[in-house]
């Protein structure tokens, strides 16, 4: 019943069968995490039809059952992934501080899986970067850019953990922004080393005249993003 949901996410009348299953199963730990990512999968799908009302209610239901979720297991990875998603559909009702709460929420997990050091961080980096870095996105867009930032932070160094890179150029560009105007000269010399490694000269280059730019600004425009 749990694997056909993800072919039907569309049909709401499935969800509550789902939900049905979940609270049947919730003393079963495997079971408990393979709902949990179909309800996260369903999260995302009604953020994307903007239904926030429905992601958020799915959302909801993985942090309230994998609320006992130890930092070190598979299931924190999902309610993780959870609280981020909870974040971007607060911000999609414009429910702001409610956003940054729950995403604050979500990088603390983050801090906390890291932490570990363990065969879950490359796991958990490939899976919640993503979410890490829209969830910097969308703050960077009100203009918060110093909590940005953080977010940032935090997305890249999950991606590195993995063994992997943000392949969108303009990421890159935004991130440099970031820490040129944040005065973080160390962290910015490395990114951008960084960027000429991976996608050549010229793209550094410009990274490079951003921190020219921002010796005249307190703070970078919101517009960027």
């Amino acid at each position: 019943q749990i694997r056909t949901m993800e072919s039907e996410v569309a049909n709401r009348g499935r969800v509550i069968q789902v939900r049905a299953a979940l609270r049947e199963f919730e003393e079963h730990a495997i079971v408990r995490v393979v709902v949990a990512r179909t309800l996260n999968r369903i999260s995302e799908y009604f953020l994307k039809v903007e239904d926030v009302l429905a992601a958020e209610r799915a959302s909801r239901d993985v942090i309230s059952l994998l609320a006992d979720a130890r930092p070190e297991s598979i299931a924190s990875i999902e309610l993780t992934k959870s609280w981020y998603l909870l974040g971007e559909a607060h911000f999609k009702a414009r429910r702001f501080p409610e956003a940054h709460q729950a995403w604050t929420e979500g990088r603390q997990r983050c801090e906390a899986l890291r932490s570990n050091k363990g065969p879950l961080t490359k796991i958990a980096g490939t899976v919640i970067a993503s979410k890490e870095l829209a969830a910097a996105e969308n703050i960077a867009r009100l203009g918060a850019l110093d909590l940005s930032l953080e977010h940032y932070r935090q997305s890249f160094a999950l991606l590195q953990d993995s063994e992997k890179y943000f392949t969108d150029k303009l990421v890159h560009l935004r991130y440099a922004w970031l820490l040129a105007t944040d005065g973080d000269s160390e962290e910015f010399e490395k990114h951008i080393a960084s960027m000429e490694e991976r996608f050549g000269q010229d793209l550094a280059e410009l990274g490079l005249a951003y921190l020219i730019a921002a010796k005249g600004a307190v703070k970078g425009p919101a517009s960027a993003w």
